[in-house]
Parts: C-alpha cells; sequence; structure tokens
C-alpha cells in the first residue's frame, strides 16, 4: 500500500485480483442444516511456506465450495423460477481499494456458466458483463433464462435437482485477468414419496441407528436377519420356516358374502421426505 508526504508524487505498480461469486436475486436461501457443500473439488493455495531465501510456492489443497441452494417451487402444477446474480470485483491484492482507475470502467467481462452435477461437466452457457466505476458487475440472470437452464435438452443439460452452477470468468482488455465463482448454485425441489405397504407385494426396508431393520408391512419384524443369503442352502427353507413362525400379516375372516368378520387393521402410511 503506497503512503507519501503532502504533495509529494508517488510512483507505484499495482496489481489487481478479481474475485467473484453467485448469489440469490430476490429469492430467500434454504435454512436447511443439510444444505451443505458438494461438486468437484478446487485446487487452492492452503498458504504460503517461508524458507531461509524467502517466500516459495504455496501448496495446494482441495477444498469444495460454498452451494446455495435455491429452491425451485412448484404449487398446483405451477413451477416458480428464481432469478441468479453473478457479482465479480476487481480489487489491489490484497483486497484494498486505494485507488480508481479511469481506464477499467467499461472493461469487458467474459462469463462462462458450466452444470457441473456430472461428470463430464456440462456447458458452456455465455454471458456477458461490464465493470462499472467502481471496478464491479452485477449480471442478473433473469428467471426465464433460468428456466430454459433446467431444460435437459439444452447446452447444460439440467433439471430440477441435477443442476449444480458454476463458472468461470476472463476480462479481456485487464490483461487477461481470469478466475472462477468462489460459490455454486445448486436448484433442488424437495420431495415427499408416500409409499402404500403391501400395494402389489411391496415392501420397504428401513435400516434403524440401532442396528434394527424395519419392514413396511412389517413381515417377519426382528427376525429379518435370520434368513440367510439366498445362494445358501438353507435359504428357502428358511424362509418358509421363519415366515411360519413369525410374519406378523394377520388373517381376515370374512362371512358367506364376503364381508369381514372383524375390522381389518389400518395401513400405516410412511412419508420420506428428501431433496
Amino acid at each position: 500500500m503506497p503512503t507519501t508526504q503532502h504533495d509529494e508524487p508517488c510512483i507505484k505498480t499495482l496489481e489487481y485480483v478479481a474475485t467473484a461469486s453467485w448469489h440469490c436475486h430476490g429469492v430467500p436461501l434454504s435454512t436447511d442444516p443439510a444444505a451443505t457443500a458438494f461438486g468437484p473439488a478446487q485446487l487452492v493455495p492452503a498458504g504460503f511456506a517461508w524458507s531461509p531465501s524467502g517466500a516459495v510456492a504455496p501448496p495446494l489443497q482441495q477444498v469444495t465450495k460454498q452451494v446455495l441452494y435455491i429452491p425451485v417451487k412448484k404449487q398446483s402444477g405451477q413451477e416458480t423460477f428464481p432469478a441468479l446474480r453473478i457479482h465479480l470485483g476487481v480489487l489491489e491484492v490484497g483486497r484494498l481499494r486505494n485507488v480508481c482507475v479511469p481506464g477499467h470502467r467499461g472493461a469487458k467481462v467474459e462469463l462462462n456458466v458450466w452444470n457441473v452435477w456430472a461428470n463430464p461437466r456440462r456447458g458452456p452457457v455465455k454471458l456477458q458483463g461490464a465493470l462499472d466505476a467502481n471496478d464491479e458487475c452485477d449480471v442478473v440472470i433473469p428467471p426465464d433464462q433460468v428456466q430454459s437452464w433446467l431444460d435437459p435438452t439444452a447446452d447444460l443439460g439440467g433439471r430440477v435437482n441435477e443442476l449444480l452452477l458454476d463458472f468461470d470468468f476472463t476480462l479481456p482488455t485487464l490483461k487477461g485477468l481470469k478466475g472462477e465463482s468462489s460459490t455454486r448454485v445448486y436448484l433442488y425441489r424437495r420431495k415427499v414419496i408416500v409409499f402404500l405397504p403391501g400395494v402389489f407385494g411391496s415392501q420397504l426396508r428401513v435400516k434403524m441407528p440401532d442396528g434394527r431393520t424395519l419392514g413396511f408391512p412389517d413381515f417377519l419384524g426382528d427376525h429379518l436377519d435370520l434368513i440367510p443369503g439366498p445362494l445358501n442352502p438353507q435359504y428357502a427353507l428358511a424362509k418358509t420356516v421363519l415366515h411360519a413362525l413369525y410374519q406378523k400379516v394377520g388373517g381376515l375372516e370374512c362371512d358367506a358374502s364376503g364381508r369381514p368378520l372383524v375390522e381389518p387393521i389400518k395401513p400405516t402410511l410412511l412419508s420420506l421426505k428428501g431433496k
């Protein structure tokens, strides 16, 4: 950082870096504690290593970028798509802002948006912007363009819950200053699965934290693990015996007209919520 006395000229070569990130635009972010970072890791310097002769190149470490979870809501068959915003700023090395450079104003910013949900990544979609008088650039992606990114047949090949947005940037007139976003955006929708036990012979098995396996319907209760593997010669016999001894499926007696003699057990609905 240059310091001068009053009326004393200062000549210094300033070095600049650029930072960029995703932002939501008028849409609240998810506050779910399960909304954690994921996706391809990024190689970044782990810090400066020092030697007797001075600084040496810092080692690299793999870091997963922060992910912004933004919902794509659907009510009564109507989808609501969010708007997104990309923010980029140019600062002096050390994240300082001491000098305003008139020549930066209007500098072209080239952006490449990628879908990094799968490997290989899909894209890019090219966007453009320009630096303002404060060496900053904001590019707003309207809802209709976000909707087009959720088309599996389009350039990004995305869909809801399968679109993880990242981007890189270049400022060609500023000595090719370039970099990539420090964050990512995940467009998601919560899904609710309703399971009807026993329909067409279906069954759902859930492993509990205490080690028990629960089944819906609960054919064998806590005795599911007693059945040997399918390759075991005793598999068929053991399954038949256990079903006879431990199955919890009750019978329903009816009269000659088909009316039940006792009230049937009300089925239990299992609702699973996921992202």
